[in-house]
C-alpha cells in the first residue's frame, strides 16, 4: 500500500512539473512572438575613406556584424576578422 502511495505521489509530481514547464514555454513563446523584427535602413556615408561600421551586433542585431570597406585602387582587404 505504501508503495502505491509513493508511485501515485511521483506520478502527480511529474504531472505538475510537466504542467509548469508547459505554462513557462507558452509564456516564453508569446513574449518571443511579440518581438517582430523591423527592417533597418542605413545611410552610407559617401565620404568614408576606409571603413564604416554598418551593423555592430547585439543588441542591434542578434549576431550579425557588417561594415563598409572602401579600397584604394590596387589594394586588398587581406586577412580580416569581423569579431574585432
Amino acid at each position: 500500500m505504501r508503495f502505491l502511495f509513493q508511485v501515485h505521489r511521483l506520478v502527480l509530481s511529474s504531472l505538475v512539473f510537466v504542467w509548469i514547464l508547459g505554462i513557462i514555454s507558452v509564456f516564453s513563446l508569446k513574449v518571443y512572438a511579440e518581438k517582430v523584427p523591423e527592417p533597418k535602413v542605413v545611410t552610407l556615408n559617401p565620404d568614408v575613406k576606409d571603413y564604416m561600421r554598418v551593423l555592430a551586433g547585439p543588441p542591434e542585431t542578434v549576431t550579425m556584424r557588417a561594415g563598409l570597406v572602401v579600397l584604394a585602387p590596387g589594394k586588398s582587404v587581406g586577412t580580416h576578422n569581423t569579431d574585432s
